[in-house]
């Protein structure tokens, strides 16, 4: 009789409906490495990126010259790096 009793329980929590359910989006990840003319790393360039209907967002590059941006939509981007002593490129 317990497991009757369960089942009723779980069938109305089953069929509601999920009102905080996500649409799926694409999104992407750009990913990169500021060396300079030698391959060696530079650290703390400001690196930011614009896409398609989209604010620019800013990061600054890691130690080893690493930066990352996550969940980026579907798009085309354009992306500018900036450092003290070097051209923006």
């Amino acid at each position: 009789m317990s497991q009757w009793f369960l089942g009723v329980l779980a069938l109305p929590v089953l069929l509601m409906p999920m009102p905080f359910a996500a649409a799926q989006q694409a999104t992407g990840v750009l990913r990169g490495q500021i060396l300079d003319p030698a391959n060696a790393a530079i650290p703390k360039v400001a690196v930011t990126v614009t896409g398609p209907g989209e604010s620019a967002r800013t990061t600054q590059s890691d130690d080893s010259g690493a930066f990352v941006f996550l969940g980026l939509p579907e798009g085309a981007y354009s992306v500018r790096a900036s450092a003290p002593g070097f051209a923006p490129f």
